[in-house]
C-alpha cells in the first residue's frame, strides 16, 4: 500500500476558472495523497484503468488533512446519492464538496492500475 501524489494537469481547458487533478498509478489498497478542492463547488470524476478486482473510492473530510491523517473520512457519493464504488471504468458527478479529497482503491491484484482525473469547476 502506498500514498501516491497529484498533479494537476495543465492542458486541459477551463477557462482559467477550473482545475484539473490527477491520481495515477494506483494499485492493490493503495490511496492519492490529500487534496483540497472545497473552492471548486462542481466534481466530475472519471475512473479507468485496470481493475482486477479492485473498488475504487472517493474518499473525504472535513478534519484539517494537513495536520496529521483524518481519523473519520468517508466515501463520497454521487449525484444520485449512491456511495462512489467503482468496479468497472466510468465518469460521474461528486455529490458533496468537503474540505479535502483523495481516491482510495480497495483489493485488486498486481496488475491493478487506475486513474483517478477530478475535474473541479467553481
Amino acid at each position: 500500500m502506498a500514498t501516491l501524489d497529484s498533479a494537476y494537469v495543465k492542458n486541459q481547458l477551463h477557462g482559467g476558472r477550473g482545475v484539473t487533478v490527477s491520481w495515477a498509478g494506483l494499485s492493490v489498497n493503495d490511496d492519492g495523497i490529500w487534496q483540497q478542492l472545497v473552492l471548486f463547488k462542481y466534481k466530475c470524476l472519471h475512473i479507468f484503468g485496470t481493475f482486477n478486482g479492485a473498488i475504487a473510492y472517493l474518499e473525504g473530510t472535513n478534519e484539517d488533512a494537513q495536520a496529521g491523517v483524518p481519523t473519520s473520512p468517508i466515501h463520497l457519493t454521487d449525484s444520485l446519492h449512491q456511495e462512489i464504488a467503482v468496479s468497472t471504468p466510468g465518469i460521474l458527478h461528486v455529490f458533496e464538496n468537503p474540505l479535502y479529497m483523495r481516491p482510495i482503491v480497495v483489493g485488486g491484484d498486481g496488475d491493478t492500475d487506475l486513474t483517478f482525473l477530478l475535474v473541479c469547476r467553481p
